[in-house]
């Protein structure tokens, strides 16, 4: 398994992890989706391409900051509490591509998933 794929990080207390560059990488970080209350991924609405380096902020609804990462990869998990959140992703060297903004409900039971598409 490839050393990045399988190495959980955290910011202000939420543990999370990202790649899934290439087959090995992304069957290496699958294997760890059950651990992450929410799933992220990114890609080309056109094609269906993936896309890495996007960049991660998410925040209760109320307005705190929770979380603030960069995905290395085109899969981003992260496992938060229970609660209503805003997700927000930006890819980076890309200035004609807009930051894209999604609100989700964590229940405290399964994984909540979230795809954003770019054009």
């Amino acid at each position: 398994m490839p050393d990045r794929a399988r190495r959980i990080h955290e910011d202000q207390g939420i543990q999370y992890v990202s790649g899934g560059v290439g087959t090995d990488e992304r069957q290496a970080i699958e294997a760890l989706a059950n651990q992450f209350s929410l799933r992220l991924m990114f890609a080309l609405q056109d094609g269906g391409q993936y896309l890495a380096d996007v960049q991660v902020s998410i925040r209760e609804v109320e307005g705190h900051m929770t979380l603030d990462a960069r995905s290395e990869g085109p899969l981003f998990f992260a496992q938060l509490p229970p609660g209503h959140y805003r997700v927000e992703a930006t890819p980076s060297g890309m200035p004609d591509r807009i930051p894209q903004s999604k609100t989700v409900r964590l229940t405290g039971t399964g994984q909540s998933r979230l795809n954003f598409y770019w054009k």
